[in-house]
């Protein structure tokens, strides 16, 4: 197998020694931001959705602060 190099970091490892999380980063497009992603993919399923429960929250009670009505979508 030849040693395959990056010029900043060394050896690039083989798809078969990657974690799953950077398999996944690295197939983010160029240009986006992966350091949010990153940070959620560190989170267990169950803090994902807490975090999405909990920013649902925040939306529906700053547009029922402006007078926004909410779809009953639930």
């Amino acid at each position: 197998m030849q040693d395959r190099r990056d010029e900043r970091t060394g050896p690039v490892p083989s798809d078969a020694e990657k974690s799953w999380d950077q398999r996944i980063l690295e197939r983010v497009p160029s240009g986006v931001d992966t350091s949010l992603i990153a940070e959620n993919l560190r989170l267990t399923p169950t803090e994902r959705v807490e975090r999405m429960r909990k920013a649902l929250e925040f939306i529906e009670e700053a547009k029922a602060a402006h007078g926004h009505r909410l779809s009953a979508r639930r």
